[in-house]
């Protein structure tokens, strides 16, 4: 094993063999100097390496090298693109590339085709849902009259954002901002809400964080998981303040939510 590399790809194994300890003792403060050697080189799983070590840690260090990760992923798209293309066009003869002009003006005629018969099925879609308008305006109609007899309910100054590891899933992150609802006439519980910013950020971490991606991607999952929030955040909240009944939280909603 080459103790000291110059090559970004070797230097990027060698960091992964520290990492984990593989052939070598565990050396985390080695790994991320050589995971960052290769970096500097813009290598790809080098950035996205130090982004995962770093997203707890140093969240603004994560995202400067998420965005290294983009760049050197763009940057080895254009390499490896120069070289096939090249390659591509020295083994090219006369006769062949008829062939393969055809074989695009063929394909171009196919993409206008799919093209026109994708417009028609949607106008007659568009036909079909015209019978329906009516009976969608008049649950509409119900709904708004339900959250009217309700009152809509007031959120907080800002949506609480957060990004968390996903659980079992290594190099991959989730981005979101959680909004919370309530009364709108109890102006105290918005009061303790935005006192409590710091306490119910930490819940919403500890929730999402240990989601696995099954949960966070399918509908009945992201549900659990707002009725969670929901029940944590109301769990931490007095019961009254000054004498007086303090409400509860009504529901959560993801006001973003990004998995990368």
């Amino acid at each position: 094993m080459n103790d000291n590399p110059t090559d970004a790809k070797e230097q990027y194994e060698l960091g992964k063999k520290y990492y984990w300890g593989e052939g070598v003792p565990e050396d985390k403060e080695k790994a991320i100097y050589w995971y960052t050697k290769a970096a500097e080189q813009d290598h790809f799983d080098a950035c996205c390496s130090l982004r995962s070590f770093y997203l707890k840690k140093d969240p603004a260090t994560a995202e400067y090298w998420h965005e290294r990760s983009i760049r050197a992923g763009s940057m080895n798209y254009v390499r490896h693109g120069t070289v096939l293309g090249e390659q591509a066009v020295s083994s090219v003869s006369s006769g062949n590339l008829k062939k393969i002009i055809i074989f695009i003006v063929a394909t171009i005629v196919a993409v206008f085709v799919a093209i026109e018969v994708g417009i028609a099925v949607f106008f007659v879609g568009k036909l079909k849902e015209s019978d329906s308008v009516t009976m969608s305006a008049e649950a509409a109609t119900n709904s708004i009259d339900k959250q009217t007899d309700m009152g809509m309910g007031a959120t907080m100054a800002a949506p609480i954002e957060i990004t968390v590891n996903i659980s079992g899933e290594e190099g991959r992150y989730l981005k979101c901002g959680v909004q919370l609802e309530y009364d709108a006439t109890d102006e105290q519980l918005g009061t303790e809400l935005e006192a409590r910013k710091a306490s119910i950020r930490d819940i919403v971490i500890d929730i999402m964080s240990s989601k696995s991606l099954s949960d966070l991607m399918s509908s009945d999952g992201k549900k659990a998981i707002r009725d969670q929030i929901v029940t944590k955040v109301n769990n931490i909240l007095p019961t009254e303040v000054g004498g007086k009944p303090l409400g509860k939280v009504r529901r959560s909603y993801f006001d973003s939510f990004v998995m990368q």
